[in-house]
């Protein structure tokens, strides 16, 4: 069945972003898929560590055949919430075969490190089924 949604957004706070190993954000349900978004801090080589983004989508899955496409920028902001410190946008889809849509590596790990606390929020628009 087709569908649309205009806009959705999925929150992650990280505290003590020094400390962070991974954090995954809480399920939310949009057409009726289970989305969430994790971030952890990811090797890229020639000892470079990035703030990596990650986007799910019904990773439990379930025997229905289903696809969606979306976009998704994602901002990280100070926990002030009032500057962003990086910004990234991505046209995906999904299907019932992929289930995580994609990663984003957001900014250099060197770049918040000294960050106590920051906000991530990935806004979901042009969602269809």
């Amino acid at each position: 069945s087709m569908g649309s949604e205009q806009e959705f957004v999925i929150p992650l706070e990280v505290d003590k972003v020094s400390e962070l190993g991974g954090k995954t954000s809480k399920i939310h349900y949009f057409a009726d898929l289970p989305w969430h978004i994790s971030v952890n801090r990811f090797y890229c080589g020639n000892n470079t560590f990035f703030l990596r983004v990650y986007i799910h989508c019904n990773e439990e899955g379930d025997e229905r055949e289903w696809n969606c496409a979306s976009q998704c920028t994602v901002r990280l902001l100070h926990s002030s919430g009032d500057e962003n410190l990086a910004a990234a946008r991505q046209t995906f889809a999904v299907h019932a075969q992929a289930r995580t849509a994609f990663a984003i590596d957001m900014i250099t790990w060197n770049e918040v490190i000294d960050q106590a606390k920051i906000l991530l929020n990935a806004a979901f628009s042009d969602l269809s089924w």
